[in-house]
């Protein structure tokens, strides 16, 4: 996991944060990629790295979970993913998880 952000530098939300209690995929996720992560886990990240209406990129974005993870604690996405059938994927996941 990689934090970037543009101009100066700026520390993590919750200062005393050392480790995640909770990593695991929930019930209602389904693996659709092979790297995929939990969206516990990224949202952890995502709520711990930015602020509301923050742009969080996804440069790899696989099956979408980032950009799930973001749109949910209320951050702007950007995803990108070169290969046309895991673009569809993430698609499909990303449509699935913010319908509900």
């Amino acid at each position: 996991v990689l934090y970037m952000w543009k101009g100066k530098a700026r520390g993590i939300n919750n200062k005393g944060s050392k480790q995640l209690k909770s990593g695991r995929r929930g019930p209602d996720e389904q693996k659709v990629h092979d790297t995929q992560k939990p969206l516990d886990l990224l949202a952890y990240y995502v709520e711990n790295s930015t602020n509301p209406g923050d742009l969080v990129l996804a440069p790899y974005a696989g099956s979408g979970s980032t950009l799930i993870a973001a749109a949910r604690a209320g951050r702007r996405a950007i995803g990108f993913e070169v290969d046309p059938k895991r673009f569809r994927v993430a698609c499909d996941n990303i449509s699935d998880h913010l319908s509900r």
